[in-house]
């Protein structure tokens, strides 16, 4: 069984582009919106959580460098910050995910039998 030309652009979209774009240009104009109003706020709660993070860090730093006289710290604590990001925002990246995939897998058509 052959897919719709219109539904494989629309995979496409929700899938490479943003979730939500298949179902606005398949018609489906609430729905698509609701995932693209998701997956923003998602992404704009994962950068503002990071920028708090990175914030906390750079004045850390800032702090570090005016107590030692200018040397620079320790290498780890870059490494420490980067894995911060991830461990304290596995949540926000998961509801992402669920979000993106979901909006995929609603436009894939199903049999009705």
């Amino acid at each position: 069984m052959a897919m719709d030309p219109e539904i494989k652009r629309a995979l496409l979209l929700s899938a490479l582009v943003c979730p939500g774009l298949g179902q606005w240009k398949l018609g489906k104009r609430g729905l698509g919106a609701a995932f693209m109003a998701w997956a923003t706020a998602g992404v704009v709660l994962l950068g503002w959580r990071i920028y708090v993070l990175l914030s906390g860090f750079y004045y850390e730093m800032t702090a570090e460098l005016m107590d030692t006289g200018g040397y620079l710290p320790d290498p780890s604590s870059f490494q420490d910050v980067h894995t911060e990001i991830y461990v304290s925002n596995w949540w926000v990246i998961l509801a992402i995910s669920v979000v993106w995939i979901w909006s995929v897998v609603d436009l894939y058509p199903r049999n009705k039998s």
